[in-house]
């Protein structure tokens, strides 16, 4: 490319802003897209969950859906002798009742209701 000759005695500054743009879109090439960056959170006022009310059988275990991606959501239970919820958000029907599941993320709060039934 003509305009990348070095001459003697002159400043290019066409070179120094091809090289940055070549070291940028090598950057972007050697490092992997990072996925944490990306998060999306639920529009205000609405409920965080997919589905806000679920039927389960005394026995049955089912994995709720959140409308977030790659955020640590802390889950929690109003009744644990009635059914249980770990980290992943999945939920064991122990007994029949209606329990309600909590997410939170920082400040914000989101309600499944669970109705936990015989079989």
């Amino acid at each position: 490319m003509p305009f990348l000759k070095k001459r003697e005695g002159t400043f290019n500054p066409f070179s120094i802003l091809f090289y940055l743009i070549v070291f940028c879109l090598l950057v972007r090439a050697i490092l992997p897209y990072s996925s944490t960056s990306i998060v999306w959170f639920p529009i205000p006022n609405s409920n965080g969950f997919v589905k806000t009310e679920y039927t389960l059988t005394v026995g049955e275990k089912i994995r709720l859906k959140v409308k977030a991606k790659n955020v640590r959501i802390q889950y929690s239970t109003s009744d644990f002798k009635v059914a249980s919820v770990n980290q992943s958000g999945t939920v064991y029907a122990k007994r029949t009742g209606v329990v309600i599941i909590c997410a939170s993320y920082h400040n914000m709060k989101f309600n499944c209701r669970i109705r936990v039934v015989d079989s």
